[in-house]
């Protein structure tokens, strides 16, 4: 993990049930909306595992 990924604030959600598989729950963490992101460091989130939905980014655990 780089500098501008050491930056950036994460924040976890609660537990929620997972879409995949039944019976298990599942946790995400998400970038805080307040950063700007570009394309470098977002290629960067990508390779990490993170996911894109609308503005939010974040990689489910």
């Amino acid at each position: 993990m780089n500098d501008s990924m050491k930056t950036l604030k994460y924040h976890t959600t609660h537990p929620y049930p997972c879409g995949y598989l039944p019976d298990k729950m599942a946790r995400s963490e998400v970038v805080a909306s307040e950063y700007r992101i570009d394309t470098n460091l977002y290629g960067r989130l990508l390779e990490q595992g993170y996911r894109r939905s609308g503005h939010f980014i974040y990689r489910p655990q």
